[in-house]
């Protein structure tokens, strides 16, 4: 059975399947290089990829600073491509006190006389300009009184960052006081110190999953020690942001700022094998970028695509990426007559021109996706589950049991929408799987080729979550990812992802 299910080949879910095979036939025979290639350098300058900034993170090592005192801030800077750290600080607030200054590696001083209440820190990337971050503390005055209580703020979930406050009997903060973070397994059990963490906030961290947290908050007066209350048990959030997703040698990074950029493993032709940074992993090169939405009560994330990589791996607008599409074919083909080229796009593409290819591939490159995603019980490899193509026509398939002649799988296709699929150990697509069942619907709209949609939903009897955890990590490919979870994930995407087959025989209801 001919799919586009080829780990060195696949492109995500952002392109249309059938399209980007035929482009890649189309290059194998005129051995050229296909617009979605993906080996290009964004930059189009033949060399590494230029960093690029998604977003700046200022934290703070308190909630507030205390006049004639300092608080030390951070700032992490997100992107593709290894973006610089460096940032430059300063103090956005307007009309502060003589004194009141922030150093080069972000120490913030506050005067003693200082008269404003809150401060706002700014971070600007060097890396990228036009993107910084923000930080608000409150300003107090010194209060070194008996701690009455210590509160905790903050959502107890993995990457959330938890503040402690301690205050004395009157509700004013206590300014000299100590932090110990501990951790226990139930809410009123034994609580153990977190090794490192003695100060007012905590980033909660996988090892926190399921446990519940305190913090204990001292100072020199009486009574020197008070324990907070303990946090909801910690989760691991069920969200898209700060994720990263690997489907076979895709990735897809998920910005805390809604953007994504989904990148291809890089491959070099000349050497015959994939091209790895100095940790073994594989590295990527850009081919879609833009920003997504999220449901979490639903479990749904909407891509909206807002530029793809061109023929010389450019990022493009959807206009500018059909103008390089259409000028990089009419070179490809200036050798052809007009009636040359139009037996060859149908016979490899279904279309009969070069600008209905282009358009149609730029209308599934830029097309807005919505897909559901899930987590596997480590809580650490993203699933992201490819919908099937919204209105197909009806499933002409129904009811038919078909054998391709040069396979030894067959296909059952019900009158539900849903399929089974008896497999030989010869199939590239689910190997070694022997059965498989999921959903399939006809896409009948292209008179030239019919295309049927298949979504497995079992492999083996196995859920994509049961999947998951049976795909062994002694593969030697697993090394090229960051952990043995992201290659267990890539896998079992892989596996699951939607795939596409042409179904050009009506009459001999035949899978081509």
């Amino acid at each position: 059975m001919k799919t586009t299910k080829d780990k060195k080949s696949k492109r995500g879910f952002y392109g249309p399947a059938a399209l980007l095979a035929a482009a890649a036939a189309a290059a194998r025979v005129l051995a050229g290089v296909v617009i979605l290639a993906g080996c290009a350098n964004p930059t189009g300058d033949g060399g590494d990829p230029d960093p690029t900034v998604s977003v700046v993170t200022v934290t703070a090592d308190a909630a507030f600073v205390t006049k004639g005192g300092t608080l030390q801030f951070h700032a992490a800077v997100a992107g593709e491509h290894s973006p610089s750290q460096t940032v430059v600080w300063s103090i956005e607030t307007t009309g502060v006190a003589s004194g009141t200054t922030i150093s080069a590696t972000g120490l913030l001083t506050v005067a003693s006389g200082e008269d404003k209440t809150n401060l706002t820190i700014k971070a600007v990337s060097q890396q990228d300009t036009s993107k910084s971050g923000t930080r608000t503390v409150s300003v107090v005055a010194p209060n070194t009184a008996a701690i009455n209580s210590v509160t905790i703020t903050g959502t107890a979930a993995v990457g959330e960052t938890l503040t402690a406050t301690a205050k004395d009997s009157g509700s004013a903060i206590v300014t000299d006081a100590t932090f110990q973070w501990k951790r226990a397994d139930s809410a009123g059990g034994t609580y153990t110190d977190i090794s490192g963490a003695a100060s007012a906030t905590y980033t909660v961290g996988s090892a926190d999953v399921g446990k519940y947290l305190k913090v204990t908050a001292t100072n020199g007066s009486t009574p020197s020690a008070t324990d907070s209350a303990a946090t909801a048990q910690v989760t691991q959030p069920l969200t898209l942001k700060g994720r990263t997703y690997y489907e076979g040698n895709t990735r897809i990074v998920f910005a805390s700022d809604n953007t994504f950029t989904m990148g291809q493993a890089e491959y070099d032709d000349e050497e015959n094998d994939y091209v790895l940074d100095t940790d073994g992993h594989y590295t990527y090169t850009t081919q879609v970028t833009g920003t997504y939405t999220e449901n979490t009560a639903a479990r749904t994330g909407t891509l909206t695509p807002a530029k793809a990589a061109g023929p010389d791996g450019t990022l493009l607008t959807k206009s500018e990426y059909k103008a390089a599409a259409k000028s990089y074919f009419e070179e490809m083909f200036e050798e052809m007559t007009e009636a040359q080229i139009t037996a060859f796009l149908e016979q490899y593409t279904g279309y009969s021109t070069i600008s209905t290819y282009v358009d149609a591939m730029a209308d599934q490159t830029f097309a807005v996706t919505t897909n559901a995603y899930s987590f596997s019980e480590d809580g650490n490899a993203l699933f992201l589950e490819q919908d099937l193509p919204a209105s197909k026509g009806a499933n002409e398939l129904s009811g038919e049991t078909l054998t391709p002649s040069y396979s030894l799988e067959s296909y059952t296709f019900a009158s539900d929408g849903t399929f089974t699929a008896a497999c030989s150990n010869s199939d590239f697509m689910w190997y070694p799987a022997t059965s498989v069942t999921g959903k399939y619907t006809v896409d009948s709209s292209n008179s030239t080729q019919k295309k049927v949609y298949l979504q497995p939903v079992t492999i083996d009897g196995k859920t994509r979550a049961q999947y998951y955890e049976t795909v062994s990590a002694d593969d030697d490919e697993a090394l090229h990812y960051p952990s043995a979870a992201d290659y267990k994930a890539s896998q079992t995407n892989s596996a699951f992802s939607q795939s596409v087959t042409v179904w050009v025989d009506l009459e001999a209801k035949t899978l081509d």
